[in-house]
């Protein structure tokens, strides 16, 4: 269960001190029994010099809901550091364009590579798929072919940009050269369209390079020489050279296609302080899948074989603090945090709870899309009642960071259970 204390909570760690500062509401739902995907799925940045925003789902998670369905993301912003918010339009814009991963450079330049939103298109616009993917979830993806694909159908990608110094975010259009990337869909049985997904708001995470240059880390389908798809999700990255303009492949980041899930999906990285890479995958994917973390030493060119950390963890996040520790945070069930004192990503400690999933239904929160996704297997772990699990991290200092997350029973005004996001400070001091 969520600590509820107002005051600080210290855990003891060998070689660290955690300081967990009260948990803040950002914003809750008014309604009971939401299904899964509406006020979840937390993501944290820091949008202006003194500005931070956390945006979150409002619309339902199912690959097979039509475009139309969706509807566009929460956002609150806080002007003191995180310790009070308000509802505020995206500072990004509006509809898909307000909930995406923000880059802070290293020159205070803050950017985000925005996907077309997904779109239902007619089938006759739309070559056949290559192939058919089972994502774990009760149905499979339709996978094509992008050199098959009518640029006039293929969206328009942007670069959204904050410079230093500035107040208005400009978009500038972007070149992807990546032509094995399938294009990922879902074809309804008897219906005369497909529902196309560009692009996905959580797989596109933006990290500078020691180098200066840019990568971003996604995963999907890839195909085959014969063009057909890869049979396992699989994460890889694109790099641009000239600030984010142009992206073209660069490696792949985690492949496996005898994979017991749906392969390697939702990828973080994080430049460690010697200038490495580290890279965290989740395989959940409607069954238990574990954790796992990868390296690179040569600027993401080739990454080490991904190896099992933790027996789960939905979208995991990597952060480096300025004092040389590394934090990953990690869900489902829960949400945790750990922590690598050196940096190194090697040997991880401090293990720390901030949501406990006990798996008991909560009053007001017992419908059928709240628990579990549709079509998720239900053996082997406990009902998601309590948090979704995903989390976001922003670094406030170079001993200290919030952390964004989901919390599905924290009472309302009138002490009834409500959907809720909330932040928490964490404070990582080296003994």
């Amino acid at each position: 269960m969520l600590i509820h204390s107002a005051f600080a909570q210290e855990k003891e760690v060998k070689r660290m001190k955690i300081t967990l500062g009260p948990p803040v509401v950002v914003a809750q739902a008014q309604k009971p029994g939401l299904p899964w995907g509406v006020w979840q799925f937390p993501m944290i940045a820091r949008t202006g010099k003194k500005e931070m925003a956390v945006f979150f789902s409002r619309s339902i998670d199912d690959s097979r809901a039509a475009a139309e369905q969706f509807v566009p993301p929460g956002c609150c912003v806080s002007r003191d550091g995180g310790r009070s918010w308000r509802p505020a339009p995206s500072p990004l814009g509006g509809g898909a364009f307000g909930y995406k991963p923000v880059c802070e450079l290293r020159n205070g330049d803050r950017l985000c590579l925005l996907a077309p939103p997904s779109q239902d298109i007619p089938s006759k616009q739309l070559p056949p798929p290559a192939g058919f993917c089972d994502h774990g979830y009760g149905s499979s993806y339709s996978v094509r072919d992008p050199l098959r694909t009518s640029p006039e159908v293929m969206g328009r990608w942007q670069l959204a940009r904050l410079r230093a110094g500035h107040r208005q975010w400009e978009y500038l259009p972007v070149t992807l050269k990546d032509p094995d990337a399938g294009i990922i869909g879902f074809d309804p049985a008897g219906k005369e369209f497909a529902t196309i997904h560009w692009g996905e708001s959580l797989h596109m995470r933006l990290l500078e390079l020691p180098d200066g240059k840019l990568l971003d880390i996604r995963y999907g389908y890839r195909l085959n020489p014969d063009r057909k798809p890869r049979p396992k999700f699989e994460a890889w990255c694109l790099l641009s050279a000239d600030g984010g303009l142009s992206w073209k492949f660069h490696s792949i980041l985690g492949r496996d296609d005898q994979h017991a899930n749906a392969g390697f999906t939702e990828p973080a990285a994080c430049v460690l302080p010697d200038g490495t890479l580290l890279a965290a995958l989740r395989t959940e994917s409607g069954k238990p899948g574990a954790l796992f973390l990868a390296n690179s030493a040569d600027g993401a060119r080739t990454w080490t074989k991904p190896r099992k950390v933790h027996p789960f963890g939905v979208l995991p996040q990597l952060l480096t603090l300025g004092s040389g520790v590394t934090v990953l945070a990690l869900g489902r069930p829960g949400v945790h945090l750990l922590f690598s004192a050196d940096g190194s990503g090697e040997s991880w400690q401090g293990y720390t709870t901030l949501v406990h999933e006990d798996g008991d239904e909560v009053d007001g929160l017992s419908g059928s899309g709240v628990g579990f996704q549709r079509g998720e297997k239900q053996e082997g772990r406990p009902k998601q009642s309590c948090t979704c699990g995903y989390t976001g991290l922003l670094a406030t200092g170079p001993d200290r960071f919030l952390i964004s997350y989901s919390v599905f029973n924290h009472p309302n005004p009138a002490g009834r259970p409500r959907k809720t996001i909330m932040v928490r400070e964490v404070v990582v001091s080296q003994e």
